[in-house]
């Protein structure tokens, strides 16, 4: 491709300034500050903008080149492809999307791909050289080393990294070394310690542990909520138990109650009968003595009469008088025991009829127990579990209820406590489980750590896989082309001194001299070095690009001799004839050897 025009209408210092190019080679003079630099950036801008990030610099380079004054800050290029394909792109640096048109002024922006980032990718799709290739290979800067030997030791390492690598920054064994090292500090091998890698499988495993152990306590939950519902029920059920044994006791210490009192009554009738039997026995014992009475007034009356018979009229009056009075005491006492007797007979009467009062309220005590109280106590049997032994409970002996009574407060007491210990455990266990969601949480960013250290171990050993390939592909297919060019070159701009230029792991850059000796790169000059550097670099340039890009050098031959700088400006001139070269300089050597070599090329003075 070629440059045909470019128009600056602001860009750092320059405002308002056209540029025409011309096909080969194009010698941009200008005093330092004059704006050579600007230019090539410039150029640059409008292939791939302006950044905006300040990458480690001071100012970022939209800052630095964006003009001091009211000028638009904007440029346009015309150029012309390989193909004869003819591009318009005007660029406002403010904006991140240029606009592309074609020959008939079309816009055609719309058919290249836009990045999110980097913006409309046109210049890409049409050389396959994106902006960091094109400033490390097409655009060489002059080199600012100070020391001549560090500038060797930096210009051949240069020189090998293109022949390992296709670029002169890149080592392909520092790469190799830097993707080996990457892997061990960023990820981390199963030999290594204390790497992301060895970290995270640690804490994975401890996190894993823990899960497990969690899940052990969840299955324990699962099992305390069966045994704590098993509990609950049993309690809930002696509960319901003991509080029917409660009224159950409760109704028997009522039974033994009125059980008592029927045993009063039945004392009572008791003494009833016994008083009774003692009245009709004092009634018996009158009655005897009233018969004794009469047996011994009839043996007065005898003893009267025989006194009477003795004694004649002194006798028989006391004998009579004897008689009388025993017949007045008989009658007295006759009607004395008659009064008893009727008195013990009422008695008799009342406690009899008290003692059926008694027994009928026995009668009725013992049918309402019958009725209520085991008509109750069934209804309370009925309650009962089978776990109560009914046997005892159908005793009158209130005693064994109690010792039921006894034994299920013991037997709920023991259930409270396991309920409570149960509970405690399950309380436990709840409050470890609340970090369970945590643990799961970091477990899957510990897992997501691992994979993404897993997918950049892979990316990075993929990469170490491709850079292998690409370096054997480079080894084979490549480095000798380009070991061939600096054979070339070498043996055009040493007038046939070195020949032959060879490259290997080992030995690095080897030089064959005429009498075919092999030496290091390193024991030729400065200049020469710089010489196969500077032409290595541009025919590197001219594989990897699908146009013939311009060759853009900025005081590229500042520490060059006027034999080396003849030299190179006539291979320039001819193994470029069909690239353009634009070559910046603040001298008037190249001028000068131009002409003098009679060389054509378009002037551009600042």
């Amino acid at each position: 491709m070629k440059i045909d025009f470019l128009k600056v209408n602001g860009f750092g210092k320059l405002e308002n300034r056209d540029f025409n190019f011309s096909q080969n080679i194009n010698l941009i003079y200008g005093k330092n500050e004059a704006g050579k630099t600007t230019i090539l950036k410039c150029i640059s801008a409008i292939f791939y903008g302006l950044s905006k990030n300040k990458n480690g610099k001071e100012y970022t380079d939209f800052e630095r080149y964006k003009p001091w004054g009211n000028s638009e800050f904007s440029g346009k290029m015309k150029y012309t492809l390989d193909s004869g394909k003819k591009i318009e792109v005007f660029r406002d640096f403010s904006k991140k999307n240029p606009k592309i048109f074609n020959e008939n002024s079309e816009d055609i922006s719309k058919e290249f791909n836009v990045d999110k980032s980097r913006g409309n990718e046109f210049f890409y799709e049409q050389t396959k050289i994106d902006e960091e290739m094109f400033l490390a290979t097409g655009l060489v800067e002059q080199q600012k080393v100070e020391l001549e030997g560090k500038e060797k030791d930096i210009l051949t390492t240069k020189i090998a990294n293109i022949l390992t690598s296709g670029e002169g920054n890149i080592s392909y064994k520092k790469a190799i070394e830097n993707l080996n090292k990457d892997i061990i500090q960023r990820v981390g091998t199963d030999r290594t310690v204390g790497r992301p890698i060895n970290i995270a499988l640690e804490k994975r495993k401890k996190l894993s542990e823990l899960k497990k152990s969690l899940q052990i306590k969840e299955e324990r939950k699962e099992k305390i909520k069966q045994e704590k519902q098993e509990i609950l029920v049993e309690l809930e059920q002696d509960e319901r138990d003991y509080k029917v044994l409660k009224e159950l006791q409760k109704l028997k210490n009522e039974q033994n109650i009125e059980q008592e009192k029927i045993k009063v009554k039945k004392q009572i009738i008791d003494d009833y009968e016994t008083k009774i039997k003692n009245l009709k026995i004092d009634e018996k014992e009158n009655n005897s003595n009233l018969k004794v009475n009469i047996t011994i007034i009839l043996f007065f009356i005898i003893i009267s009469i025989i006194a009477i018979i003795l004694s004649k009229v002194v006798g028989g009056i006391i004998a009579s008088l004897c008689i009388i009075g025993y017949i007045a005491f008989y009658l007295l006492n006759k009607r004395k025991q008659q009064s008893n007797k009727r008195a013990k007979e009422k008695e008799i009467k009342i406690l009899e009829n008290n003692k059926k009062e008694k027994q009928d309220d026995i009668l009725k005590d013992n049918e309402h127990i019958n009725k209520i109280f085991e008509s109750k106590e069934s209804e309370l049997l009925k309650n009962i579990s089978n776990s109560i032994n009914r046997k005892n409970l159908t005793n009158n002996n209130s005693q064994n209820v109690g010792d039921e009574l006894d034994l299920l407060e013991k037997k709920i007491s023991t259930l409270k406590i396991s309920l409570n210990t149960i509970e405690i455990e399950e309380k436990n266990i709840n409050k470890l489980l609340e970090e369970k969601a945590e643990i799961e949480e970091n477990l899957g960013k510990v897992e997501e750590e691992i994979e993404e250290l897993q997918i950049e171990e892979k990316r990075l050993r993929l990469a170490k896989g491709i850079l292998e390939k690409a370096y054997s592909k480079m080894k084979t297919e490549i480095t000798p082309k380009l070991t061939a060019n600096l054979s070339k070159i070498a043996s055009k701009i040493s007038n046939n001194k070195y020949r032959n230029i060879k490259f290997n792991d080992e030995e690095g850059l080897l030089v064959e001299l005429e009498n075919g000796e092999y030496i290091n790169c390193n024991r030729l000059s400065i200049g020469t070095i710089d010489q196969l550097y500077l032409s290595l670099r541009l025919s590197v340039f001219q594989e990897i690009t699908e146009e013939k890009v311009p060759i853009i050098l900025d005081e590229t031959f500042a520490y060059f001799d006027n034999e080396r700088l003849k030299n190179i400006l006539r291979y320039l001139n001819e193994e470029f004839k069909d690239s353009q070269i634009l070559i910046f300089t603040c001298s008037n050597r190249e001028k000068e050897i131009l002409d003098n070599l009679e060389i054509k090329y378009n002037y551009i003075e600042l």
